[in-house]
């Protein structure tokens, strides 16, 4: 793992020091990519934990303002991998907020709506899904990579066969959906084993666009009661996590995107990342690396 992501934890720039960046921050070795044994499960000195008492006090400063705060995560697939976060998470929070949970996947919709009823009401209010990408004002007749599990089985009987013992679930293979289709295409490789990937496999979808001030006024909320922000949009987080910077007052105590699993060491996209990162540093963030996420506080 450290040869692949660098260690689990570690500090990319702090809060009060110079902050340059550069291509060796996020860089991996492009022949030792597989994610086989990658950790995705969160354990409670995630960093997000570790900065509970900030976002609950600016979950109690909206509430003494009379409004409701913002636990915001964009690209939330079905919450299979983050439920038991959330369920922790919203549970030690002080301050009664709202968790809002973004997807532009249709096919994950009904899975994200049940996991997000089934916390109920822990912050005092019920999660609310929307079923959107976020976008810059402007777009639209945007569309989705998203497989076709069906098609892929079709052609690979052994996954099937696994499907039908258990081994893999099926619907999976819809979950690694990205606005990219050479993202979607590599996420089947790498995550599913699918060695030849035909185009007949990928169904484009379209998608609604949302801007960031469109989600929080769907939820009528302005952008000062943003508490958390996560973003996981399979690839396009350091271009999407700076359209929330026109937002006026928007300045969560955490931040958290993707860094790892998706540049594939492109210079474009890791100048972007870098620039991100000074762009947060200079707004008073200090950055870790958590696993393949950068965090922010």
């Amino acid at each position: 793992l450290g040869a692949r992501y660098g260690p689990q934890e570690a500090l990319v720039c702090a809060a009060r020091a110079a902050c340059e960046p550069d291509w060796r921050t996020f860089f991996y070795p492009m022949d030792d990519r597989e994610l086989d044994g990658f950790p995705w499960a969160h354990h409670t000195d995630d960093q997000r934990f570790k900065n509970l008492e900030q976002m609950s006090r600016r979950c109690a400063e909206v509430n003494a303002a009379g409004s409701v705060p913002i636990i915001l995560h964009v690209g939330a697939n079905n919450m299979k991998k983050e439920f038991e976060v959330y369920q922790y998470m919203l549970k030690a929070l002080k301050a009664p907020h709202q968790l809002v949970l973004v997807e532009p996947n249709t096919k994950v919709i009904p899975d994200l709506e049940r996991r997000a009823a089934s916390l109920g009401d822990i912050g005092g209010h019920a999660p609310k899904v929307i079923n959107a990408a976020v976008c810059p004002p402007g777009w639209k007749g945007l569309s989705l990579y998203v497989p076709i599990a069906d098609k892929i089985l079709d052609d690979y009987p052994f996954h099937r066969l696994l499907s039908r013992l258990g081994v893999i679930n099926v619907a999976s293979l819809s979950e690694v959906a990205s606005l990219d289709y050479d993202h979607t295409v590599t996420a089947l490789k790498l995550n599913h084993h699918i060695p030849e990937i035909r185009e007949e496999y990928i169904e484009r979808v379209p998608i609604r666009c949302a801007t960031p001030a469109d989600l929080l006024a769907e939820v009528k909320a302005s952008s000062a009661e943003v508490a958390y922000l996560a973003v996981d949009t399979e690839g396009f987080d350091a271009e999407l996590v700076p359209l929330f910077f026109d937002l006026p007052d928007f300045r969560p105590p955490v931040m958290m995107f993707e860094w790892a699993g998706h540049h594939k060491n492109s210079t474009d996209k890791v100048d972007a990342l870098a620039r991100l990162v000074k762009t947060l540093h200079g707004r008073g963030y200090e950055l870790r690396k958590e696993y393949e996420n950068l965090v922010g506080k």
